[in-house]
């Protein structure tokens, strides 16, 4: 069973736009009807690299059952940057484009067949949301007041959206947005700031998050996590049960290697297999522990194991609530018992550390999962695609 929950948060101090005078007020939702249904390509061929687009494989991928996924490729001209959406339904021997758009940058999948993408309008703060529930064949599109930030959905009514706004030099400022029918109509939810933060840079309703922090979703909590490479003096995981009126700091027993006002602390946002299981990732020192919580977040317990060679940044892959992958040095670690006890999968990737870097590694049941490879050389990124079948032992390359 894939997560129950696919969680799509944002690296806020990588993105950039510009917050206008139309900010000052609490947005009103948007209007509740529909814009005619805009239709993909008619014919799903498998896309072929062209002068206009030179790649083979997406540079990011989101499989969602043995022969799903979805995929973003992006490529260059001379006066702009083209994102557009892929999704495949061959285990990713071929990918098909299915964008409602040429700028699909920012996309949530719920599944093999519904997803959303947002689109910036003219200005920052207006935007085009495109839905759909047949996996790409046909999109809706809604009017939206934010162009810019990330989205997530908790099933096909619930979603929030993350509007980020100039990024300062310690700190962003933020807008959360709110919908319940879909992503049809969105209510801005006015926020206040965590203790200690005394500034939302005159955005009414706003908050800052610190640079390397992102914010997620939990079906009865909003989440803050610091992912950094250097150790700070504030709290590295907050959560909110109003929707952001009242924060406080998680309270979390550290493993006892860790010494937190050294170490830097790169916790990955809880990972919610149901309401009420979560399990927290936290890497130290590329030794990766995690905290699993059986009552929504409320309280959490330190597993005793521990994984080595786990390097900074690197995501813990949850394909069930008791099944998990995660890369380890040139291998990849297991579990089967909800990240009690661990073990270590020789693989066959034969990569060059030199130039190849694995960005995703990407399971779907314990048997079956995926690796996506960027390959440097130079200022050209290729991508190549790898499938297991094994949970993990040996790899083919895909699309050849």
């Amino acid at each position: 069973m894939k997560k129950l929950f696919v969680f799509l948060t944002l690296g806020l101090f990588v993105l950039a736009c510009s917050i206008t005078s139309s900010t000052s007020s609490p947005a009103s939702p948007a209007g509740p009807s529909p814009a005619p249904v805009v239709q993909a390509s008619s014919t799903l061929a498998p896309i072929t690299p062209t002068a206009a687009s030179p790649f083979l494989m997406p540079s990011r991928i989101w499989m969602m059952d043995p022969t799903t996924g979805w995929g973003l490729a992006e490529w260059s001209t001379q006066s702009e940057i083209n994102t557009h959406l892929l999704r495949t339904i061959d285990s990713g021997g071929t990918w098909h484009d299915i964008s409602p758009t040429a700028k699909a940058d920012q996309f949530f999948a719920l599944d093999s067949t519904r997803a959303w993408v947002l689109v910036p309008e003219n200005s920052p703060v207006n935007g085009t949301l495109y839905r759909t529930s047949n996996g790409g064949k046909t999109w809706q599109s809604f009017s939206v007041p934010f162009g810019q930030g990330s989205l997530q959905f908790l099933d096909i009514n619930e979603g929030w959206a993350i509007y980020n706004g100039v990024p300062w030099t310690q700190a962003i400022p933020i807008l959360l947005f709110h919908t319940s029918d879909g992503g049809a109509n969105w209510t801005q939810m006015p926020v206040n700031e965590r203790p200690g933060y005394s500034s939302s840079f005159g955005v009414p309703g706003g908050m800052v998050l610190n640079s390397g922090q992102t914010l997620t979703f939990s079906r009865n909590a909003i989440w803050i996590v610091s992912d950094l490479d250097y150790p700070v003096d504030i709290p590295s995981l907050y959560v909110s049960w109003d929707n952001g009126k009242k924060w406080q700091g998680a309270k979390l027993s550290l493993p006892a290697f860790i010494n937190a006002k050294k170490d830097p602390l790169g916790f990955e946002h809880p990972i919610f297999m149901t309401d009420t299981l979560a399990y927290l990732p936290l890497i130290v020192n590329d030794t990766l522990s995690i905290f699993v919580s059986n009552d929504g977040g409320r309280s959490w317990s330190l597993r005793k194991n521990t994984v080595k060679n786990v390097k900074h940044f690197t995501r813990v892959d949850f394909v069930s609530e008791l099944d998990a992958f995660v890369l380890c040095g040139e291998n990849i670690c297991v579990t089967h018992d909800g990240a009690q006890t661990w073990q270590t999968v020789k693989t066959n990737f034969g990569l060059n550390p030199q130039i190849d870097y694995i960005v995703k590694l990407d399971f779907v049941n314990t048997t079956i999962g995926w690796a996506l490879v960027s390959h440097q050389n130079g200022e050209i990124t290729t991508y190549t695609l790898l499938k297991s079948t094994d949970g993990g032992a040996t790899w083919t390359i895909l699309g050849k």
